[in-house]
């Protein structure tokens, strides 16, 4: 399912990809891919707050899956939650320390401190 899923998700039909991901992980609660998925194609859909539950959901399952933590970090950013934002792209950072645009997200979100 979730190869279909990803079939539909990049055919344009959200809604269709979406069901698909959420049988997936319904069959297989335990495959951090598929909530990943699941939450790209909540993003793609404007469901900001699912996307940020199934990426959450992606790192429960998998505590080490870097770009969930960053996917999560840019939901949580958009809906004006700076600071689990900066949590979420830490996590990933600590999780892969070469991860850039973790790091650049967690730069552009600190607050600057006076010289």
């Amino acid at each position: 399912r979730t190869e279909l899923g990803w079939e539909l998700y990049s055919a344009g039909r959200t809604q269709d990809a979406i069901s698909h991901f959420k049988r997936a992980a319904a069959d297989d609660p335990y495959s951090a891919r598929t909530h990943f998925l699941l939450g790209f194609a909540y993003y793609k859909a404007g469901q900001s707050e699912a996307a940020a539950e199934a990426f959450r959901e992606a790192t429960r399952v998998d505590p080490r899956y870097a770009e969930a933590f960053f996917q999560l970090g840019k939901v949580l950013e958009k809906l004006g939650r700076s600071g689990e934002a900066v949590e979420a792209y830490t996590a990933a950072v600590k999780i892969q320390p070469d991860y850039s645009d973790a790091f650049l997200a967690i730069e552009r979100l600190s607050p600057r401190k006076a010289p």
